[in-house]
């Protein structure tokens, strides 16, 4: 086997488990917030990263068998979040009413705000490092992917801390 499809193999392996981790931490996190809106959220990023797992195992199979990269047809992307960043997520007049009832949910923004910048890192260095256009284009979309959850999280993260800060008395900040 060359080098190249052993380094995709390996590479390809690493994403999956990527994407295990992403799902079992936005799993939990639904669990955990009182907030439909968050519940959500955090269910949408779980289902996105059941859809890159199978992307990612799909190409994994075929480098395996063929010891080739096989193009992700449009129509196994997950559809497009309804979290686009432009509406709030959490809900504006329950944090009013007992903003540190949002503890946790700070706290799940945080991490999950830092799965998502990993993995955007994750398959940026992929990208550069894969020689196969249709691999190195597989693995700048799923960047791109994270990149749009990142996004999001950041938002209402940011939103979160502001509030807590201001209801602390660190305004301003």
């Amino acid at each position: 086997m060359q080098e190249e499809v052993r380094k995709g193999i390996a590479v390809l392996s690493m994403a999956i488990r990527v994407e295990q981790s992403g799902y079992r931490f936005y799993r939990s996190a639904a669990e955990e917030t009182n907030d439909s809106k968050g519940k959500e959220l955090f269910l949408s990023l779980a289902e996105d990263e059941v859809a890159h797992e199978s992307i990612l195992q799909t190409r994994l199979d075929a480098l395996e068998r063929q010891g080739t990269w096989k193009r992700v047809a449009e129509q196994e992307w997950p559809a497009d979040s309804p979290f686009t960043g432009e509406e709030p997520i959490f809900s504006r007049e329950r944090i009013e009413e007992g903003l540190r009832d949002y503890t946790s949910e700070l706290s799940a923004l945080r991490m999950a705000y830092l799965i998502e910048k990993n993995a955007v890192e994750f398959y940026v260095k992929a990208a550069r490092e894969t020689q196969d256009p249709i691999g190195r284009t597989l693995f700048q979309d799923l960047a791109e992917w994270e990149r749009g959850h990142q996004r999001v999280l950041e938002q209402e993260y940011q939103f979160l801390a502001d509030r807590f800060k201001l209801d602390l008395g660190f305004a301003p900040f």
